[in-house]
């Protein structure tokens, strides 16, 4: 039996509200109490949109690397090499990196939604415990109306081009230059978004993933030039027809795809590498509590699509990268299966602070520390099929779709890539794992009824929050069908 259900029935009492201070052994409502006087550290918090674990050099341990900058980090990290996304979007998955919840229960799934008041984000804790909160981000869904603005004192949505890290890193030093002043401890959040695929423009690219022309030397010149159909559909909508349509890309196509991916990921490591020269020249490396991770990762028609949409582990698998102060615990590795869900409750207790309103992660101080937990099991929904669960253990994956009945069975450790399906074969797993699947999923809508009361402000506002511009970009990049 899977720990999630019986502990979300014990949130839904209130009875598992507050998190293990193992640290400190403080109990907050948001904020410091006036006789502690302990620091807090800075908190830098990265999200690199679209990175597969396996674009890590440091998770997949290759001889060579895409990402020496991130390797480097990695030594001065905790690594958490599992890391399960509860769904291969960007709004949603960002969203419970921030609250904690599954997209179930925080319902910010649709560009309608908006995250209910009743809902503490990361930010409002940081803020009310007296962080200075500034965040920089690179892509639509991150807009602040979705929820992701509240807490911050500065937020702001760079401008949308072909590059960002650049940009970002840019943003990032005049945020800490204005910050350099401030008393207050700083909180950080850089989204970067060059592992994403791109959108066509005329005259500049025609490239599904690009980066700047230095980082794409090994691609020919004619490879460049294939990424468009007949209809003159380029860059990601080139993908995206092709997943439409059922279409299959050559093996040779595809092997170009990901070697355009792979230049985006280098491109975005060399300016990582510059971000952490700047925060150890300005004297915050050494203190800072830094965190790197992803929403989600990439297809490549390992199960018949491009993109992001589905929840085998090309989509829903990422890396988690902790680096506490001063070092600690640098170069500890965790290959147990862990959440995104699980990043809320393990700052606030590394850093001895605790939300008011429940939350379906855990803490993975303790996992960190050398124990291990009992249970594992993670739940990720399809972007696009909504119906359409999956339930991943240490050992199994079954993925189920709750209207029409089709399930997948899959053996995680003889079978990593997920390509032969034991539904059939063995019935006895699949019947429990179905029956796990389910009762999360029930468990998910009831603790999500308490936290949007009827009464409360309605989660979807009934118009979009995107513009029209703005629509049309994400369109561009195959995230509105």
């Amino acid at each position: 039996m899977s720990r999630y259900p019986t502990r979300l029935r014990q949130q839904r009492l209130w009875r598992a509200a507050t998190l293990v201070l193992s640290l400190t052994g403080l109990l907050l409502g948001g904020c410091r109490p006036a006789e502690t006087e302990r620091e807090l550290p800075p908190i830098l918090f990265i999200s690199l949109d679209t990175l597969r674990w396996d674009a890590l050099g440091a998770v997949r341990d290759a001889p060579t690397s895409l990402t020496p900058n991130l390797d480097r980090f990695a030594a001065d990290s905790v690594l958490l090499s599992k890391a399960v996304v509860p769904m291969p979007f960007t709004l949603s998955s960002h969203m419970s990196m921030f609250t904690g919840l599954y997209p179930q229960v925080h319902r910010v799934t649709t560009p309608k939604d908006s995250l209910t008041s009743g809902i503490q984000t990361l930010s409002e804790i940081l803020q009310q415990a007296g962080y200075r909160t500034i965040g920089r981000v690179t892509n639509d869904w991150l807009k602040a109306e979705f929820g992701f603005g509240r807490g911050f004192e500065d937020y702001e949505r760079l401008p949308h081009r072909l590059t960002y890290s650049d940009r970002v890193n840019a943003s990032a030093a005049e945020a800490l230059a204005s910050a350099a002043e401030d008393p207050r401890p700083l909180f950080l959040f850089l989204h970067y978004m060059d592992a994403h695929s791109d959108f066509f423009q005329q005259g500049r690219n025609r490239l599904p993933y690009y980066s700047p022309p230095v980082f794409r030397e090994k691609q020919d010149a004619a490879s460049q030039v294939v990424f468009c159909d007949d209809q003159g559909r380029c860059a990601t909508q080139f993908l995206l027809e092709a997943d439409r349509e059922g279409r299959t890309i050559p093996e040779k196509q595809v092997e170009t795809l990901r070697s355009l991916y792979e230049s985006g990921v280098q491109y975005l490591d060399r300016d990582l590498g510059k971000l952490f020269d700047l925060l150890k020249e300005k004297g915050l490396y050494d203190k800072a509590l830094i965190v790197v991770t992803s929403d989600h990762g990439e297809e490549f028609q390992e199960h018949g699509k491009f993109l992001h949409s589905q929840i085998y582990d090309e989509s829903v698998r990422v890396g988690l990268l902790l680096k506490l102060p001063n070092q600690d615990l640098a170069g500890t590795r965790v290959d147990s299966q862990i959440e995104i869900v699980d990043l809320l409750p393990t700052l606030l207790d590394l850093v001895g602070l605790q939300g008011s309103n429940p939350v379906q992660g855990r803490s993975l101080v303790p996992l960190m520390q050398g124990e291990t937990f009992s249970d594992s099991a993670a739940l990720s929904q399809n972007k696009l099929n909504r119906a359409r669960f999956a339930l991943r253990t240490e050992n199994y994956k079954i993925i189920h779709d709750l209207k029409a009945g089709t399930e997948e069975v899959y053996d995680l450790r003889k079978d990593p890539g997920e390509t032969t399906n034991l539904a059939e074969s063995r019935p006895e797993l699949t019947a429990r794992l179905r029956r796990q699947l389910r009762e999360f999923v029930k468990a998910n809508r009831e603790l999500a009824r308490e936290l949007n009361p009827e009464d409360a402000p309605e989660t979807a506002t009934g118009q979009s929050v995107l513009t029209k511009e703005e629509r049309e970009r994400l369109e561009a990049l195959g995230y509105i069908q």
